[in-house]
């Protein structure tokens, strides 16, 4: 049988959407990349799986942006993904996948619709993960190119 990889289930995930949020991302993530799924498709809310990997703290991020997904994608409450990981990078999974999206590249100058950055999200529970984003902010060093110029 045929199976649909590129099907919606009633909040607009995909396939991928799921995986990057599930425990056995480890194991369905790659699968599915070796298919080419669609790494820039939307949900409901406007998460790509980008920012589902950095809310759940996966580390399968790195497959989806080794697969050409955007590094800073917005989604509809003005979100990137590193600042889904900074708003529950209190769980040392997330914070590391945040820590790893800054490394690549990520955008530290990006708000929300609420105008919070990284660094404001970060700091109501995570105060060293808002310390660490502040002195990569202030780091003339720092890699600001998107992910692919990295790779």
């Amino acid at each position: 049988k045929q199976v649909d990889l590129e099907s919606r289930d009633n909040r607009g995930a995909t396939p991928l959407h799921r995986a990057c949020q599930s425990p056995c991302h480890r194991h369905c993530v790659p699968a599915l990349l070796k298919k080419h799924v669609n790494v820039h498709a939307r949900n409901d809310q406007g998460w790509t799986p980008l920012h589902a990997c950095a809310r759940y703290g996966r580390p399968s991020y790195a497959l989806l942006l080794d697969a050409g997904a955007e590094l800073d994608p917005v989604d509809d409450e003005g979100f990137t993904p590193l600042l889904r990981a900074a708003q529950f990078g209190h769980e040392v999974k997330i914070r590391t996948v945040a820590e790893e999206l800054v490394g690549r590249g990520a955008r530290l100058d990006v708000q929300t619709h609420a105008n919070e950055t990284a660094w404001d999200l970060a700091g109501r529970q995570t105060p060293d993960l808002a310390r660490w984003i502040q002195e990569a902010a202030s780091d003339p060093t720092r890699n600001r190119g998107n992910a692919k110029q990295e790779l």
